[in-house]
């Protein structure tokens, strides 16, 4: 998932046991607990760090240079779905890599790299197990995103539908501001998505994630993200 931090971001300390303990009383889908790795952060290092990620076509359809809808029949495709499916669990080899981002804003890489990964060693588990493509390229490289400073979610598969990918040891992961664009791997190492398209509709997405593998998608988070602990994520008011 993509995150983007939609706070207006006015204090200035870092996340409290107090606000720990008010968000626990103001929500029932998730608990909380202070985590260690915000602990010397202020809001405004987070802040920095999540507001760069953008959607470039709102709802990435039905306008000028958008994304194309996917067609309905791509989503409807095989038997009754289960009512339970994990892909880690169904394809352990095609586990996408857990990255620490630090203040990096990098999600918007890091998930859509990540799942073209996947994607790719579902369709032939024996040619590209294990496969990690490199979520820098697209931090350092891609021209219409920001580096650290964010990306959009959607424009960035056009950059990998036209540049293509390399592995991620030919571009190892930084998490750092200003890194440059260079690589010591042949062109030939790339691999590339040969097309990109928005799937609307709960079971349509689901029914692409059984058939092919992950999909990416935006998460809006607000401030009470930050002291997320377990359960399903709906924003406090």
């Amino acid at each position: 998932a993509t995150m983007r931090r939609v706070s207006d971001g006015r204090r200035k300390g870092s996340p409290s046991s107090g606000y720990v303990h008010d968000v626990s009383f103001s929500n029932e889908n998730f608990s909380t607990h202070a985590t260690p790795f915000f602990s010397k952060w202020t809001y405004d290092d987070v802040k920095w760090g999540m507001d760069g990620i953008v959607l470039q076509g709102q709802n990435f359809v039905g306008m000028a240079g958008a994304i194309q809808r996917c067609d309905d029949e791509e989503g409807v495709e095989g038997g009754a779905l289960p009512p339970r499916y994990d892909v880690r669990e169904a394809y352990p080899q095609c586990s996408a890599k857990i990255y620490d981002s630090g203040n990096c804003s990098s999600s918007y890489a890091i998930a859509a790299a990540s799942s073209l990964s996947s994607r790719f060693c579902i369709a032939d588990v024996g040619k590209y197990g294990g496969l990690q493509l490199s979520p820098q390229q697209i931090v350092a490289c891609d021209k219409k995103s920001q580096g650290c400073q964010g990306g959009a979610v959607d424009s960035v598969w056009s950059y990998i539908q036209r540049r293509g990918l390399y592995p991620e040891e030919c571009v190892p992961f930084a998490g750092a501001k200003k890194v440059a664009c260079k690589t010591d791997c042949p062109e030939s190492r790339k691999l590339k998505a040969l097309s990109h398209c928005v799937m609307g509709g709960e079971k349509a997405i689901k029914r692409e994630i059984y058939n092919r593998g992950p999909v990416v998608a935006p998460v809006y988070v607000k401030d009470d993200f930050l002291v997320y602990g377990k359960g399903i994520y709906s924003p406090t008011d």
